[in-house]
């Protein structure tokens, strides 16, 4: 009995279908885990937040993403830190009020505590 629900190659971003009007906020997007999330997401065509700590990483990041993806995607970086709750505050109030966020994925650095952010939309 086959009981792995994705078939006989498990998962892959193959998988993914349309996400044209889908908003994701995802935290550490400047390398690693983070970006390569960002950048399946965008393919497909989801908006992507990214919440980053150094602004010009981030930037570097959104450069390298329109390289291998082509300008016109739908991603921003807000500045955030999520050891400074101060940081967290300010990115929640930048992103609009009434935003219908679909998906929010944390990649916080390794730590003894990890603080993720969260915002009520209802």
């Amino acid at each position: 009995m086959n009981t792995n629900q994705f078939g006989k190659k498990g998962w892959t971003p193959d998988r993914i279908g349309n996400l044209n009007g889908k908003i994701y906020i995802i935290t550490g997007t400047t390398s690693g885990t983070g970006f390569e999330a960002a950048k399946i997401l965008l393919s497909k065509g989801a908006k992507v937040i990214m919440l980053n700590r150094n602004p010009k990483k981030a930037e570097d990041a959104i450069t390298i993403l329109e390289q291998e993806l082509g300008k016109g995607l739908e991603v921003i970086n807000i500045q955030m830190d999520l050891s400074k709750q101060a940081t967290v505050k300010k990115a929640a109030e930048e992103i609009s009020p009434g935003t219908s966020i679909d998906v929010d994925v944390s990649f916080p650095p390794p730590s003894n505590e990890i603080v993720l952010p969260t915002r009520s939309t209802g």
